[in-house]
């Protein structure tokens, strides 16, 4: 076979493909809009037939925008008296139910078609299942984060600070802006989602964001759902994303980290957010965060696990006396004053902090990256004559982030 009808065949096989990929976009697409035009004939039938009636085409050729702009305007008093049980029929809240219904559907199914329309980029899949990109990746200016003017505050737990999340009307300003990095109406309310959790709870992890984004949207953990609008703010200057790695013994770790720039802040702020001090923020300013990053990691990761497991946490706490810990958690009546310590020396200068840990709560609380360093850390305490607690990282992350709800934090007391 000469190399002429091999590219013939090759290319022949790629248009088949490229043809089948585009057909299933084309079918999903047609579903979505049935599920759409139920929807709207729901909120809003009688404005729906006006529009037929102008342009029979309606609303079949519908951009995201003119969907957007149907919906966000409040149904026609007959509509809402017919769709919402007005008219004292009481099937109001069946009708509830079905919208709501139909709500979810139109999500998973935009969801579905943003990730086939994903397959055709060409990128390969990374070992998580997201597709790498092309770009490197921004990691920041080295630039000191001035101090906030609100105090650290307590983050989520299991709870869904999107609950009542509406996403916001884009100011004027940032209009092009947004539109030329790729936030369309999907992706901005997924963006939305995560500026409002990255400015009013602080919250860095993108790992912990998808969680939150997923309950919202009811879709399943790490879809993608999320990595898209986080690649369009950042490259639209909004954020700064960075993956902080570790690698100690046998034990390897990685986390992928955003915050907000100040044109991201100003953003939140022209949105009517108030932006309070992030955990990376924080241990940036305090706590040489940029220059020692497999801590930050590490104080970081430990911050997201004690959360999902019920714990309130704040980073770098303020407290008097020589004690200079590196996280507050608190669970109930329990409260400890952790150090996060990745190395194996048994120092004087670590038996110093130890004692100053213990003579600020009593005990010592430590969190470890493995089993081994975790073990050789309670050993030195117990050499010292001093009460604690321990975990580690490696033994937390056994457990899937978003199943480790009833799982304890502490694995050894002494």
């Amino acid at each position: 076979m000469t190399w002429q009808a091999v590219y013939q065949r090759s290319l022949s096989d790629l248009l088949k493909a490229e043809k089948a990929r585009r057909e299933a976009v084309e079918a999903d697409r047609a579903r979505l809009v049935g599920l759409l035009t139920r929807l709207a004939q729901h909120h809003d039938g009688q404005r729906l037939e006006e529009y037929r009636r102008q342009d029979p085409g309606t609303p079949e050729h519908w951009s995201a925008e003119e969907w957007a702009v149907f919906f966000t305007r409040p149904p026609t008093l007959q509509s809402q008296a017919r769709s919402w049980g007005a008219n004292g029929s009481g099937h109001g809240k069946t009708e509830i139910d079905d919208l709501k219904r139909m709500q979810d559907e139109v999500r998973r199914a935009e969801t579905h078609i943003e990730h086939l329309q994903t397959k055709t980029d060409g990128r390969p899949e990374t070992e998580d299942g997201e597709r790498g990109s092309d770009e490197a990746r921004e990691t920041g200016d080295g630039k000191r984060i001035p101090a906030a003017k609100s105090p650290p505050v307590p983050r989520p737990r299991s709870s869904v600070p999107l609950t009542d999340f509406s996403p916001p009307k884009i100011p004027y300003k940032y209009k092009g802006l947004l539109k030329n990095h790729g936030l369309n109406s999907l992706r901005w309310r997924r963006g939305s989602m995560m500026l409002y959790l990255m400015a009013t709870c602080g919250i860095n992890a993108h790992l912990e964001m998808d969680v939150f984004v997923a309950k919202r949207e009811g879709l399943s953990y790490r879809s993608n759902s999320t990595k898209k609008p986080l690649e369009n703010l950042a490259a639209a200057g909004l954020v700064i994303t960075e993956t902080l790695r570790m690698e100690v013994g046998d034990f390897r770790t990685a986390l992928k980290l955003a915050r907000l720039t100040d044109e991201g802040k100003q953003l939140c702020d022209a949105l009517g957010w108030q932006v309070v001090e992030s955990d990376w923020d924080r241990l940036i300013r305090l706590h040489q965060g940029q220059k020692q990053t497999r801590h930050t990691l590490a104080v970081l990761y430990f911050a997201l696990l004690a959360r999902v497991r019920g714990w309130t946490t704040e980073v770098v706490p303020e407290v008097d006396g020589s004690a200079d810990p590196d996280i507050l958690v608190t669970k109930g009546d329990e409260r400890y004053f952790v150090e996060v310590e990745l190395g194996t020396r048994g120092s004087e200068k670590q038996t110093v902090k130890w004692k100053n840990l213990a003579d600020l709560q009593s005990s010592v609380a430590i969190c470890a990256p493995n089993v081994k360093v975790r073990e050789r850390l309670a050993n030195d305490c117990r050499l010292a004559n001093l009460s604690g607690v321990a975990t580690d990282l490696a033994t937390l992350v056994a457990k899937r982030y978003y199943e480790s709800k009833d799982e304890p934090l502490w694995v050894k007391e002494w």
